[in-house]
């Protein structure tokens, strides 16, 4: 295996791993809405908690993969 192959290999589940990490954010969010308004506020904190640490994930890691996706761009240019 070459290692461009190995490297799309790589952002292959980078990428994947970025979507689930906004899925459980997404996940997150909606269960502490229901929980909330079911009267476990403790519960929802943590659900919100969770939320929150899935987004700044998933935004890191979206972050880093536009990074990656340019660094072939410009040594291609160059």
């Amino acid at each position: 295996m070459t290692a461009r192959n190995e490297l799309h290999g790589l952002a292959t589940l980078s990428q994947a791993q970025c979507e689930t990490a906004d899925y459980v954010a997404e996940l997150a969010q909606s269960l502490a809405i229901l929980t909330r308004k079911s009267g476990l506020r403790s519960l929802a904190d943590v659900l919100n908690v969770v939320a929150h640490e899935a987004e700044a994930m998933a935004r890191t890691g979206f972050a880093i993969l536009d990074e990656a996706r340019k660094v072939p761009q410009r040594s291609q240019a160059g």
